[in-house]
């Protein structure tokens, strides 16, 4: 019954995606037996249940993080509370960092320009799909 009802929803996605021929399917949680090998050779009868742990770590100054691949750096403050910048088209959505456009230079990377408007352009895409659909788009925060 556990295995049912966390099932459903993925199943009627599935559906949904092959009715109106989308491609993606692939991308959803699988709802299927797994073939019996690897972890699962040893398994007769039941369910293997797996657990995945999130971690949440609030990053402060000093911290290290990366843009893309090449592009390393540390954090040099803060915004807060209330004075985050914001784009007049979505003004309740986050803007996670900022980053100097020299340093992509200076490192010989993609442009963060040409790939940051490429990147927008294919959330937006999704987000209008997904409209179409009667899908719920999920908010920027958990896209990964």
């Amino acid at each position: 019954r556990i295995v049912e009802d966390y099932e459903k929803d993925i199943k009627q996605k599935r559906k949904l995606y092959r009715d109106n021929k989308i491609m993606g399917a692939s991308t959803l949680d699988p709802d299927y037996a797994m073939p019996r090998s690897g972890k699962l050779k040893n398994v007769d009868k039941g369910v293997v249940i797996e657990f995945y742990v999130k971690y949440t770590d609030t990053m402060g100054v000093g911290d290290k993080l990366t843009y893309q691949s090449a592009n390393k750096g540390v954090i040099k403050g803060i915004v807060p509370n209330g004075k985050e910048p914001y784009t007049k088209f979505r003004p309740d959505e986050k803007i996670h960092s900022i980053a100097s456009s020299r340093s992509f230079n200076a490192r010989m990377v993609t442009s963060p320009i040409v790939s940051g408007a490429i990147n927008k352009g294919l959330i937006e895409l999704d987000r209008q799909v997904k409209e179409i659909m009667g899908l719920k788009a999920k908010p920027i925060e958990d896209i990964q």
